[in-house]
């Protein structure tokens, strides 16, 4: 397997996750419920995740 592949698997990877923190986020905002450190989130979207960090914030929400 090239590297180069890894590299993307790595990108995508830390984007899903940053997707996923942010919708985390949202939602226990909305619930009042303890959230997710705002630090935890910069360093996901330093390292690379910061495309799916917006599209995470960014997203609608459809079943609000």
């Amino acid at each position: 397997m090239p590297k180069e592949w890894i590299f993307y698997a790595v990108l995508i990877g830390i984007n899903l996750i940053g997707f996923l923190l942010m919708g985390i986020d949202k939602k226990r905002a909305r619930q009042k419920q303890w959230r997710i450190k705002e630090s935890y989130l910069w360093m996901v979207a330093i390292f690379g995740g910061a495309v799916g960090s917006f599209l995470g914030y960014e997203k609608p929400s459809i079943c609000t």
